[in-house]
């Protein structure tokens, strides 16, 4: 498994640096069927195994179906990211307009994310204004919220915080400009995650995993389109805080 996703890693890194052009973030996108293929086959037969219809399967057997299945998700959210991103760069991508409730969703979000912090020993705290009900992009800030804070618990060392908080800047204003933070007690950034945060390269390697790098390219790129902005600031003592700047209007209360 092991030189398998060695490989896999290497190949992800390689497309994500080669398309920087136009000509490229559309060739990604036009491929995108092609690799989901034979991805959502490998889970079917996955999960065929795993439902032991054709027999039982012993212990061993079991954990390499799990690896297989953990492995196939990994890479289609992956590839969901990428071509997230392409859709960005070559205006495709469009934009819903829902009506949601802001508080609950980032609780929910983060809700989601207590298994991860659990197994790595870290506390999630949220810290949150009033119930809003704004209009935007559901799916698309959930996923821009979901991988902060899995970055922020990757980044957060055992035993320390990572804190969420949600503010309006100025509720009188439309529409209203909202602040989605999120503080880490993690090291300093590294220059390639300053290069990602600030805008630079699409994939720079080095110290920075595949999922987190192309994780924070993910969230830059969809919150461009949501009109907004992705910014950090050093800690006081230690960490980082993400924060998330995007603008929603607001319905008129029994609209």
């Amino acid at each position: 498994m092991s030189m398998h996703e060695d490989s896999t890693n290497t190949n992800c890194s390689e497309v994500a640096m080669g398309v920087e052009a136009p000509s490229g973030w559309q060739v990604v996108s036009r491929l995108s069927h092609t690799f989901r293929t034979p991805l959502n086959h490998v889970l079917g037969f996955a999960e065929i195994l795993d439902s032991q219809s054709f027999g039982p399967l012993n212990e061993r057997q079991q954990k390499y179906v799990k690896k297989i299945q953990a492995a196939g998700r990994r890479q289609l959210k992956l590839l969901d990211q990428l071509v997230d991103i392409a859709r960005v760069r070559t205006a495709e991508l469009t934009v819903e307009d829902d009506e949601w409730e802001l508080k609950a969703t980032v609780e929910e979000s983060v809700k989601a994310r207590h298994p991860d912090a659990e197994a790595r020993g870290v506390d999630l705290i949220v810290h949150m204004d009033s119930p809003r009900r704004v209009r935007g992009d559901f799916d698309r800030f959930c996923h821009i919220v979901d991988g902060l804070v899995a970055y922020g618990i990757k980044r957060s060392p055992p035993g320390h915080p990572v804190t969420v908080a949600v503010e309006a800047t100025d509720a009188r204003t439309s529409p209203t400009i909202f602040n989605i933070s999120v503080s880490d007690a993690g090291q300093p950034l590294t220059p390639t995650e300053q290069m990602l945060f600030d805008g630079g390269a699409v994939y720079g390697g080095g110290q920075l995993g595949e999922v987190e790098g192309l994780g924070l390219l993910h969230a830059r790129a969809l919150t461009e389109k949501l009109g907004g902005s992705l910014s950090w600031t050093p800690g006081p003592e230690q960490g980082i805080t993400t924060v998330l700047t995007v603008p929603f209007v607001q319905p008129a209360p029994g609209s």
